[in-house]
C-alpha cells in the first residue's frame, strides 16, 4: 500500500536498514519496497535493497538494484565495486572492468578497487595490467593480504617466481598467520622447477606452522608439509605425512586431491622430491 506521506520513503528506508541489521531480511525488503513505492528511483534504497538481495544469494536482483542505484548516484564506488564483483562472478569481465575503472576515476586511492580490477585483468590474461593494479593496491595499503596473495599469483603466472617468492615473504612479514600465503610460499619453495629458489628448511617451517594452525587435519596443508620434507631429503617423514594427507582427503570427499597426493607419494617412496614442470 502506497503511503500518502511523500517523506515516508525515508522512514521506510531507515527502518529497512535497522531491521536488516537485525537479520530480519524479509521485513527489511518490505520496507525498502514501500520506500520505492513512494520514490521509485531513490538510489540509496536501491543500494540497500541490492545488499539484502545479495545476502540472500539473489544475484540477478542484486545486479538490477545496483544498476538502478548507480543511475541516481553514478559516483557511488561501493555500488560500483559490488556490481563489478557480481559481474565477475558471472564471467562478465569486460563489464566489470568498466565499473572498476569508473570507480577509480572517482576514488583513485581505493586499494579495494585496484585489487578488484587486478583480478578482472588477471581473468582476461592481462597479467601486466593485473600486476600493476595489485601493486597499486599494496602501495596504498601495504598490509592488504588479498592483494599480496593475488600479486603473487599473477607473478607466478608471468613466470616471475623469484618476485612471487619475495612478495609472499613480504606479505607474511605483515600478516604472518595468513594461511593461503603460507601455503603458497611453502609450495613454491618445495616444488619450484628452479633449484636456486627452493628452500626445504623454510618450506618445512611454513608448512608446519600451517599444519599446527589446522590441527594437522587439513589435507592440502599436510600435502605441502610432505612436499617440504621431500625437498629437504626427509623422505620417511614425507611418506608418512603424505599417507595421512591421502586419508584426510578421502575422508573429506576430495578424491581428486587424494589421487594427486598418491602420485607424489610414489615419488617420495622412491627417494624423489616432487617438482612441477611449469607453474601457471
Amino acid at each position: 500500500m502506497q503511503s500518502s506521506n511523500p517523506r515516508s520513503w525515508l522512514a521506510h528506508n531507515n527502518l529497512g536498514i535497522i531491521v536488516g541489521e537485525e537479520g530480519k531480511r524479509d521485513e527489511a525488503i518490505e520496507h525498502f519496497q514501500q520506500a520505492l513505492s513512494v520514490s521509485p528511483m531513490d538510489p540509496d534504497t536501491h543500494y540497500n535493497l541490492a545488499n539484502i538481495r545479495l545476502s540472500q544469494g539473489k544475484v540477478e536482483e542484486a545486479i538490477e538494484h545496483y544498476q538502478l542505484a548507480l543511475l541516481g548516484k553514478p559516483d557511488e564506488i561501493k555500488a560500483r565495486n559490488n556490481l563489478g564483483n557480481l559481474l565477475q562472478m558471472q564471467g562478465r569481465i569486460d563489464e566489470a572492468v568498466v565499473h572498476y575503472q569508473k570507480a577509480l576515476s572517482v576514488k583513485p586511492d581505493s586499494h579495494l578497487t585496484h585489487n578488484n580490477l587486478g583480478m578482472a585483468f588477471m581473468k582476461q590474461g592481462k597479467l601486466a595490467e593485473a600486476i600493476e593494479h595489485f601493486q597499486q593496491s599494496l602501495k596504498i595499503n601495504p598490509g592488504y593480504a588479498d592483494a599480496s596473495l593475488n600479486l603473487s599469483t599473477a607473478l607466478v603466472k608471468s613466470g616471475r617466481l623469484d618476485d612471487a617468492i619475495q612478495n609472499l615473504r613480504k606479505g607474511l612479514s605483515l600478516t604472518p598467520n595468513h594461511a593461503d600465503m603460507s601455503y603458497k610460499l611453502s609450495w613454491l619453495l618445495s616444488t619450484s622447477p628452479r633449484a636456486d629458489l627452493r628452500n626445504g628448511t623454510e618450506a618445512i617451517q611454513l608448512a608446519q606452522r600451517l599444519c599446527q594452525a589446522t590441527g594437522y587435519k587439513n589435507p592440502a596443508a599436510m600435502d605441502a608439509l610432505a612436499a617440504a620434507y621431500a625437498e629437504a631429503g626427509r623422505f620417511e617423514e614425507a611418506v608418512q605425512t603424505a599417507k595421512q594427507a591421502i586419508q584426510q582427503a578421502l575422508s573429506a570427499g576430495k578424491a581428486d586431491l587424494a589421487r594427486q597426493i598418491e602420485a607424489r607419494l610414489r615419488m617420495y617412496e622412491n627417494g624423489r622430491a616432487y617438482r612441477v614442470s611449469a607453474i601457471h
